[in-house]
């Protein structure tokens, strides 16, 4: 589901149906099980491909509890909330609330606007699991601080939308199994989101994570001078990308 405009960076993937009413830029390629149908204007930089035959997603069955104290950062406060379980966590608006290395169990998690949410992820990767509410308010901003959008992950259990609200921006990888999440006008998203259902209103910018390179598999060959010798090149990629090889020089 579609709002009236809004800019995807980077390949896009949709396993049904695609319906357009709006202005949509997909700033790269896209794959997809079906037809579009479109009844505005959309657009696609790269190339398509309507018979992708692509598999779904099977999403986590998430089932976790939180308990603990309620937190509240006012105005102007800059606080960090140590890895652990809380009830409901708010911020105030003006104020700044940084997570760090580790896991965090929330019951519920709101932003006023204006509010700065860090990820400190210089020690790791920081996970939240939020319970049952999540609300970023207008103008609000996640940061990270000492990695990538790779490094935060936001497990959301709940059935309740989630609201990322006008001019907000949201960076990591979000899963809402069970929700629906809405991406209000001109807010944006850096990372992945997985989610029941998604909904783009005007002006939304998506852009995926950051590409990581591949990695190849060191290997040692011994052979006599003037012998040939066979070897397997292998290697892997992060972001499970297919990978060719290519000889660059000769030993």
């Amino acid at each position: 589901e579609k709002g009236p405009s809004g800019t995807i960076s980077g390949d896009l993937y949709v396993l049904d149906q695609i319906k357009n009413h709006g202005e949509i830029i997909i700033d790269g390629n896209l794959f997809t099980n079906s037809i579009i149908d479109d009844h505005g204007g959309f657009t696609v930089t790269g190339m398509i491909d309507e018979d992708a035959g692509l598999m779904p997603r099977i999403l986590p069955s998430l089932s976790f509890s939180a308990e603990g104290p309620d937190h509240q950062v006012d105005g102007s406060e800059v606080q960090i909330l140590e890895p652990g379980s809380y009830g409901r966590v708010e911020v105030k608006k003006g104020a700044k609330l940084q997570f760090s290395a580790g896991s965090y169990y929330l019951r519920e998690l709101k932003t006023d606007d204006d509010t700065v949410i860090i990820f400190d992820a210089s020690a790791g990767e920081v996970e939240l699991n939020v319970v049952k509410k999540l609300e970023l308010g207008k103008d609000a901003e996640v940061q990270i601080a000492g990695g990538s959008t790779w490094d935060v992950l936001i497990y959301y259990a709940g059935k309740k939308e989630v609201e990322i609200e006008d001019r907000a921006i949201l960076r990591g990888t979000l899963v809402a199994p069970k929700a629906k999440v809405e991406f209000e006008k001109y807010s944006s998203f850096e990372g992945a989101v997985y989610a029941k259902n998604i909904y783009l209103d005007t002006g939304v910018y998506f852009q995926f994570h950051p590409n990581r390179p591949p990695v190849a598999d060191t290997q040692t060959i011994f052979t006599d001078e003037d012998t040939p010798a066979s070897i397997t090149l292998s290697g892997s990629d992060p972001d499970e990308d297919s990978l060719t090889f290519t000889v660059v020089s000769q030993p």
